[in-house]
């Protein structure tokens, strides 16, 4: 079950305390206040939902738990968030902040009415978890990169998660993605432009295309290619990187790209 609040405040004498929602789900439709030093916390299997348009965070957001944020207001750049923060869509196109994210991040729409989009600020995005496109509903969600051209760093995986029937999407921008862990784009869409590069440097790693036509790619990782046709619009380097190619065949669709083999043999 869950619990209905209006305004929730964390605000211990001391500055120090903790707040955890251990047993039941919460809803917050005013405003969240977390102020300096304190911890609000949410459990794992347990979702704490702001459907309110402001959350002063100079605190921390912490737990096993998913922090669910429908405020059409851009996420706040201060304080910490280290739950899942799931960027909900649901009431209407949000904005992803240019902040450090230490917890996973989920975008997802729970509409069942209308497609929605999460921009992406300028600047750089630092996600020391993973980053997920979650189709929720029958409704489409992107999360765009093409408006502002942010740099993104993203220590765990990214991938499109949901089992809806609604699209995934990213659009990149022209800037550079870093992924120290899995890339996989199965189960969505994702669209770049000049300038944008992919960059993958993790251990043991797999890149999956699926299809979609990538722009610059640099591998300098140790990094399995899944086996397939991987389309290379732009310039292809994997200097530094040990490539684990399989039966794969990269395809370089640009005539004026470079290719950097870096001592690997495809």
């Amino acid at each position: 079950y869950s619990s209905h609040f209006n305004h929730l405040k964390i605000d211990s004498p001391g500055g120090t305390g903790t707040l955890t929602f251990n047993d039941f789900d919460v809803i917050a439709s005013g405003q969240i206040k977390v102020e300096t030093g304190d911890t609000l916390s949410v459990s794992s299997g347990r979702k704490l939902t702001q459907t309110g348009s402001t959350l002063v965070l100079n605190g921390t957001i912490a737990g096993a738990g998913r922090f669910v944020y429908r405020s059409a207001t851009a996420f706040p750049t201060s304080g910490t968030v280290s739950s899942i923060l799931v960027l909900d869509a649901r009431d209407g196109d949000q904005t992803m902040s240019n902040r450090t994210y230490t917890g996973a991040v989920e975008i997802t729409n729970n509409s069942t009415t209308a497609a929605r989009n999460v921009t992406m600020s300028a600047g750089t995005h630092t996600l020391s978890s993973s980053l997920s496109v979650v189709a929720s509903t029958s409704q489409n969600i992107t999360l765009i990169g093409a408006t502002n051209d942010p740099a993104v760093d993203i220590t765990g995986d990214l991938d499109y998660t949901g089992t809806a029937a609604g699209s995934e999407t990213i659009t990149s921008g022209a800037g550079t993605w870093t992924v120290s862990g899995n890339v996989n784009f199965s189960d969505g869409t994702f669209t770049t432009e000049p300038g944008d590069t992919l960059v993958m440097n993790g251990s043991a790693k797999t890149l999956t295309s699926a299809g979609q036509t990538l722009r610059n790619v640099t591998l300098s990782g140790s990094i399995t290619l899944a086996n397939a046709t991987h389309t290379i619009n732009g310039n292809l380097s994997m200097a530094g990187g040990t490539i684990t190619a399989g039966t794969s065949t990269f395809t370089m669709a640009s005539i004026s790209a470079s290719l950097t083999g870096g001592g690997n043999t495809l």
